[in-house]
């Protein structure tokens, strides 16, 4: 976040710190599904896809996996219905991976575009990153 405000983004240093914050998350969201098993079946697809996450644009990392769009799909079973109030946190494991990984790819934008949306990108999906995290400690602990 500190060098969205410098202008002094390092994408290679993102990636390094972004990888770490996954592999963090990726832990964190087993350990959710742990203690919340009727999430067990949304969380091991997002699990499942994390590598496939990492391989696309903002745009459609975005789409897919921040708005939901995966699940789009009539076919896809996940033993749950995100759209009800009760499993909304299900979403926080969900978001702890993937805005790190947006964080990832606006540092990678800005990079070839030193575009003021893509730093600003940065820090949001950051902010937005340690949220999730926060409201899954939450979570856990009142477990």
């Amino acid at each position: 976040m500190e060098s969205s405000l410098t202008k002094k983004v390092d994408a290679t240093d993102v990636d390094k710190k972004v990888q770490t914050m996954v592999a963090d998350a990726v832990w964190f969201a087993g350990e959710y599904a742990k203690a919340f098993p009727t999430g067990q079946k949304l969380l091991k697809v997002i699990l499942d896809n994390v590598e496939t996450m990492k391989k696309l644009s903002f745009k459609d990392l975005e789409h897919e996996w921040h708005d939901m769009h995966h699940f789009d799909a009539a076919d896809k079973d996940i033993g749950l219905d995100l759209k009800a109030e009760s499993n909304e946190h299900f979403t926080d494991p969900i978001h702890s991976i993937v805005h790190p990984l947006l964080v990832l790819k606006a540092a990678q934008n800005y990079a070839s575009s030193k575009s003021a949306d893509d730093l600003k990108s940065i820090k949001e999906e950051m902010e937005e990153g340690l949220e999730q995290i926060e409201k899954m400690k939450t979570a856990l602990l009142k477990k």
